[in-house]
């Protein structure tokens, strides 16, 4: 008799990967320093001290996937939002896609609007404004709400992209949330 073979999409590799390493933390807390941060952030040119969400993010990708994993090996989330625009897999939800084309009419462009929900395994980017991305993560379940929840490096449980640990947390989309979230379908990419 031989054993079932169990099949992954690569969104449910990475994201079993990112919570796997749910122990990883930050030593000492506040210093974005600490074993698997230090590798995470050799590994794209960076000493410790650096924020680490996108870093980490790469190493976890990288090591499950070689040089499979379409998204640039970064430690920069702008890197990774150029990198979405450049290659049509940026999306934004209908709410923020009609109030940055009014505001930055230059770069609406660049997204495409979000069918729907978010999908596990997409990433998130945290944006500022069409420009400017400052956090990363990867989704773990979404839900019809907009509301979706993630696994990120460099967190905390308050929510900040300036934590000290990988964890989980819930994230939304909606308009009485004053962060906005792009996603990023890399899953079609996957060499």
């Amino acid at each position: 008799m031989t054993a079932p073979t169990l099949v992954l999409t690569p969104a449910q590799v990475l994201v079993r990967a990112v919570k796997l390493l749910d122990f990883v933390r930050e030593v000492p807390s506040g210093a974005n320093d600490g074993p698997f941060i230090r590798d995470a952030l050799a590994d794209v040119g960076h000493q410790p001290g650096a924020p680490w969400c996108a870093a980490g993010l790469t190493r976890i990708a990288v090591r499950m996937f070689g040089r499979a994993w379409p998204v640039p090996r970064t430690a920069g989330c702008d890197v990774i939002l150029e990198w979405a625009i450049k290659h049509g897999v940026l999306l934004l939800p209908q709410r923020t896609q009609a109030l940055w084309a009014q505001r930055y009419p230059t770069r609406a462009s660049h997204w495409r609007q979000m069918d729907g929900a978010p999908m596990h395994g997409d990433l998130f980017l945290t944006m500022a404004h069409p420009g400017d991305a400052t956090h990363v993560g990867v989704v773990d379940e979404a839900r019809d709400d907009e509301s979706f929840s993630t696994g990120e490096c460099n967190a905390n449980a308050a929510g900040s992209r300036e934590g000290n640990a990988i964890t989980t947390l819930p994230r939304r989309n909606h308009a009485t949330d004053t962060r906005v979230y792009a996603l990023v379908r890399w899953q079609g990419m996957i060499r």
